[in-house]
């Protein structure tokens, strides 16, 4: 089961329009309503395992001011490789979904260290997110918890300014992060 914590879905469907406009191509109409409902999101803690290619899954890219914001592509390379990337995962991989021929709607893996050559994962979006296991995330622990826990353990010196900030980046990410189970319908 795949667990997203979605991004805002204001103007969404106007954006996917300029997408398509601008780029003429029309997009699969089972990620077009994915768009629709979840504007893509973050994915922490997700891995998937099809056919021999397994990674985790960080986030799918939403549209508009996200985190993973689909406006930083330049989409031009990906059609004319018939694909559009929607998904990325911890490594610098991209999935991505087939747009045209025998190709529109299935998920592929395009692994960075193998120049971007193309492994199919699913026949469509649901499909690949049948293949997702993601964990549900436990609390955020508060940096005053984190603290009083390495003093527990004696590694009290190890508590820095840097650690406190890199724990408040990680609380200010995941500290009020919701998921749902994806599903589109």
């Amino acid at each position: 089961m795949l667990l997203i914590s979605k991004f805002s879905t204001d103007n969404v469907e106007r954006k996917i329009t300029e997408i398509e406009k601008e780029y003429s191509v029309t997009l699969p109409t089972e990620y077009k309503k994915f768009l629709c409902k979840y504007n893509g999101g973050h994915t922490p803690d997700t891995n998937f395992k099809l056919k021999r290619t397994s990674s985790t899954l960080r986030a799918f890219y939403g549209v508009g001011d996200v985190d993973y914001s689909l406006d930083k592509f330049d989409f031009n390379e990906w059609i004319e490789r018939n694909v559009f990337p929607i998904a990325c995962d911890h490594f610098g991989n991209y999935i991505v979904i087939g747009l045209r021929a025998g190709k529109a709607g299935k998920i592929y893996f395009y692994d960075h260290e193998e120049g971007h050559k193309p492994k199919e994962l699913a026949d469509n979006l649901t499909e690949f997110f049948k293949c997702c296991k993601s964990k549900k995330m436990e609390p955020v622990p508060s940096i005053e918890e984190r603290e009083r826990s390495m003093i527990e353990k004696g590694r009290g010196e190890y508590i820095t300014d840097s650690l406190r900030k890199a724990w408040q980046e990680e609380i200010d990410l995941y500290g009020n992060m919701v998921q749902e189970e994806a599903v589109i319908d």
